[in-house]
């Protein structure tokens, strides 16, 4: 598996360079067009995230699947900018309930629109999935429920995996 970098340092770095682009983007662009082109930026990013942390091709169909993804999902977030409360795999389904996301709010700390800071966190999720193994689908991204969880993330296996 490829080196993981430290996912909440490269996102705190990442919004700095958002933060401009923002500002330029809407002023030559439009609030909508400066949405589409960030949005594109960042989520093509994470797919290439997941596609450097997915096995190689020759140990793919050995590895991959809802167990291995997980633990790599878990990994991509040691450096304490999630807090999963549970972890899940069952009926073909893999459920991640996340306690604590930093995330979303290291987007909000900056002039970027909540509806935007939404597709970056979990539309980021759904992009990595993708890039991990194009069989992967991010079935659900649920917000917080009341129990006080953040979010829960259900993916599926295409091809009962």
């Amino acid at each position: 598996m490829a080196e993981i970098v430290a996912l909440l340092a490269a996102r705190r770095e990442e919004i700095k360079a958002i933060r401009k682009l923002w500002k330029d983007l809407c002023t030559s662009l439009g609030i909508d067009a400066a949405k589409n082109v960030i949005t594109e930026a960042v989520t093509s990013e994470a797919y290439n995230s997941g596609k450097r942390l997915s096995p190689a091709k020759s140990d793919k169909e050995a590895v991959a699947g809802l167990e291995h993804f997980s633990h790599v999902f878990k990994t991509r977030y040691g450096d304490g900018g999630v807090e999963m409360e549970a972890v899940l795999i069952e009926e073909g389904k893999l459920t991640l309930h996340v306690a604590r996301c930093d995330y979303p709010s290291l987007y909000r700390n900056s002039p970027l629109p909540e509806d935007l800071v939404m597709a970056l966190t979990c539309g980021s999720e759904e992009a990595f999935a993708k890039g991990y193994d194009s069989r992967l689908v991010l079935e659900e991204c649920l917000p917080p429920d009341g129990d006080g969880r953040c979010c829960t993330l259900i993916y599926r296996w295409e091809g009962g995996r």
